[in-house]
Order: C-alpha cells, then structure tokens, then sequence
C-alpha cells in the first residue's frame, strides 16, 4: 500500500487553506423596488458615486469574508429612489449638477456586535445614511439614517465540507477548504443583499416623510427652521412662548469638544450657549439628525474628561439607571440633577428599538442628558415622556414614569456613521466607578446645561404621543 509523505500532507493542506477568505461583490440587480409613490416629489436627483470604496470586512477563526457592497448599494439606492422621485440618476462628479435639483451621497457601515465562540453565529448591526443635498449651493436640504441587526449563521455546506476534510486527514482539503470558503461567501452576500433591501425600503419611508424635503419640492428654496415653523396651534403656548429661549443638556464624548445632545433641544436655535468651567461659551452645531433626534455639538477647545459609551454587554430591563441633566433650567439648582431609576423595557412606543422606556425621572431640560449605568458608563440618551395629557383622554388613567432614552447602539452607530471619535468601554464595571451620591460631582467638566436663542417650543416630540423634554 502506498503511504504519503507526511510533508505533502502538510502541502496539500497549506495550499487549501491559502484560499479562506472569501472576496466578492453584491449583485447590481438584487434589490426588488417597492411600488412607486401615488405622487412623486417633482425633483431630479444624482447620487454621486464616490471613489472611497465601502466593503462588509469579517475574519474568524479559519475563515473570513471580505465583500465591495458600494457598487450595488448606489445602484440600489438609485432603485428605491426611483420611486419616490421624477428622476434618479447616477453621476461620478457633483460639477455634472447642471439641471439637478439634488446630489445625494450614500453610505453603508457595518459593526459586530456578538459571536459564538466557534465563529457559528455572529450578530451585526448594520445602517445606510443618504444625505441630500441642493445641486447648485451643495447645502444640505436633508439627512435619512436607517439602521437594523442582521445574524449570520454558517451554511450546512461549509459543516458538511468540514467534516470531510477531518474525515479525509486534510487530503480532501484542496478541495473542501474552497467549498467552505465559497459557502460561507454566499451566505454572506445573501444577508448582506437581504439586510440593504429591508434597510432601503425603510429609508425610503424616512425620506417620503421628511417636512423640509417636502418644502424644497415646492420652489426649490433650502430653508433652515426658524420658530414659525414646523410648530402646530396645539403646541403654542402663545405669541410669546414660542420664540423664548430653549434649554437642555448635552455630555462631552471626545477630547476633541465634542458634544452630544438631542436635535430637538437645539432646532431652530440661532445660537446655544453653556457655561463651561466657570465661564460662558457658545457651541457650533456640527451634525444634526432629525430622524433619530441627535445633534452633535462643538466647544471652541479640547477637554481633558469626557464620558464613555457602554458597548459589548448590553443594558438588561431591570437594571439600574440614573438620569443626570438641568431640568427646569433658571428655576431648580444651577448644579446637574441626578435621579435614579431602572430599565423598563428595551423598546419605545410602537416597539421602537432605538429606544429604552425607564422609570428615572425627568422634566423639561432633561433632554440631551446622559443615562448612565452604575460605573458611570453612558447607556443611553434621555429624550422625552409620554404624554400623560394624551394618554389620559384615551385611557382614563395617567401614566407614570414612563419616559424615553435613546440607547446606547443607536449613538454608537450614528457617530461611527459621520466618523465622530468616542472612547467606549467593552462591559459593565470599566468606566469610572462611580457611586451615585459622586453623580453631581462626575458631571462637572463632562454634562453641561445647553440654552439656546430662537428654538422652538416642544409642547410635543417627534412622536404624537411622546412629549420631549
């Protein structure tokens, strides 16, 4: 009987394993567009395609995924526009603007969020943001952000492909590590393509309700928000109320100034100021998200202590949460107010998982402020109640502690989107250690007091039946 030298044993399966990772790239063609609007928004709109490539990059133990999705996510998200638009195209300059009313740019990322040990099971978060912006003064008219999980799970093949390459003392291994390799490839790009077409159509939802888009259809005009608008009868407190200066709070996230705080505490705000280590500053706003209510601030030098973001081991409902902020501004303490509370449950009204629904409470001036778990870490942003007025006349019975934050993922994933640095720690107990009497003190130099000039009154919050605070 003829034996094989253990040396090309050893060749055959280096050589095998020289092809474990898998490239590749989505299909142009695999989204399925949904039916068109009753009415279209009379406009024509180029997405730009960008030359900075986008991929979906993965490595595990013994194989690893490396897939381009930008090609098809443009031509998709031309696709899903299409039907909301009178024109969609596809440009590789925005100088090519003649006759457009919008450039849009669009992005992908991705981010693990979990896995199983032997690489079977791996749970991602993944979102598209499309910014639309005016063809000819390049302003932005508007700004869509959609996100959702996605689990992959590995394919029968690659266990049928191993087991025969063990079975096979690796002889087979030319053969079976490829075969894995191109399972494992395919299952990749079949929930990448799923979780763009399900991310697309709710994008599309989001740009279909989008008021200032809906405005810049009419006569083709960017205009900002200014305290007239966007603001029903039901919401006045009268002629004056609605022009008097807003409040909130904002958190520092980075060294670089940085500060995190909710759209709604600075829409409309001609300037925002805040008191900062024993003196007055004024803020520049950076970014701003309208659909899930987040606003990045700047202060005019870097900071030496900022908060840090919980990542890896998620809040559980139960846990133990405090809310600090300046609720009340000018009429309570001058000093961060800090309450304690837990987590009800992780969704909000109408099982929205941006959201944690907690029993901390808050009060006008609370929003923007960080939720923090108890070592101190940020698990959430505070951003409104229910509306017990509301509630009262439909149910007969007002609601108590039942307010809103907005969760830890969803800011990771909106600051990795616009490249924002954050310091985020992996789990419960390494951020500062704090105990909850130190709370006030912790806030100082990191949790600041926002006021603005010229915002809008928030009798309500983006959601008919939350009220912002």
């Amino acid at each position: 009987m003829r034996r094989f030298s253990p040396y090309i044993v050893l060749l055959l399966f280096l050589l095998g394993n020289s092809g474990c990772t898998y490239t590749g790239q989505l299909r142009d063609n695999f989204y399925r567009p949904g039916s068109p609007a009753n009415s279209k928004l009379p406009l024509k709109v180029a997405l730009v395609r960008e030359k900075k490539e986008q991929h979906f990059a993965v490595s595990g133990f013994a194989h690893g995924v490396d897939i381009d999705v930008y090609p098809a996510l443009i031509q998709s998200t031309a696709s899903a526009l299409s039907g909301i638009f009178d024109s969609v195209q596809i440009i590789d300059n925005p100088l090519q603007s003649k006759d457009l009313d919008l450039l849009g740019f669009v992005r992908f990322g991705s981010r693990e969020l979990k896995r199983a040990r032997d690489d079977n099971y791996i749970l991602f978060d993944a979102w598209i943001e499309l910014t639309l912006k005016e063809a000819a003064s390049k302003e932005m008219v508007s700004k869509a952000w959609t996100s959702g999980k996605a689990t992959w799970t590995t394919p029968a093949e690659a266990y049928v492909a191993s087991a025969l390459t063990g079975g096979s003392a690796f002889l087979l291994s030319p053969i079976t590590i490829p075969w894995t390799t191109q399972a494992i490839g395919r299952r990749a790009e079949e929930l990448l393509e799923s979780t763009i077409e399900n991310l697309l159509r709710a994008m599309v939802v989001e740009v279909t309700s989008e008021p200032y888009l809906a405005a810049f259809s009419k006569d083709k005009t960017v205009r900002l928000p200014s305290p007239e608008q966007g603001t029903s009868p039901s919401q006045k407190g009268g002629a004056g109320d609605n022009k008097s200066p807003s409040s909130g709070t904002g958190f520092i996230i980075n060294r670089h100034g940085n500060v995190l705080t909710n759209h709604h505490v600075v829409d409309g705000c001609s300037s925002i100021r805040t008191s900062f280590e024993g003196r007055q500053e004024s803020l520049s706003v950076v970014r701003s998200d309208p659909a899930n209510d987040l606003a990045l601030l700047k202060l005019s030098a870097p900071v030496s202590s900022y908060a840090t973001i919980r990542e890896g081991h998620h809040i559980r409902p139960g846990d133990s949460v405090v809310a600090v902020g300046f609720p009340l501004f000018g009429l309570l303490s001058s000093e961060a107010n800090v309450t304690i509370g837990n987590v009800s449950a992780l969704a909000g009204i109408g099982n929205d998982t941006r959201f944690l629904q907690i029993t901390a409470p808050v009060q006008p001036g609370n929003s923007g402020g960080p939720l923090l778990d108890q070592s101190g870490n940020v698990v959430g942003m505070i951003v409104g109640k229910l509306n017990a007025i509301k509630i009262a006349k439909i149910t007969g019975d007002v609601p108590q502690n039942v307010n809103f934050a907005i969760n830890a993922a969803t800011v990771r994933m909106y600051l990795d989107a616009i490249g924002v640095e954050y310091a985020a720690v992996p789990q419960l107990g390494e951020g500062h250690r704090i105990h909850f009497q130190a709370l006030s003190g912790f806030a100082v130099g990191i949790v600041m007091s926002l006021t603005g000039a010229g915002g809008l009154y928030r009798g309500d919050g983006s959601h008919h039946l939350l009220r912002g605070v």
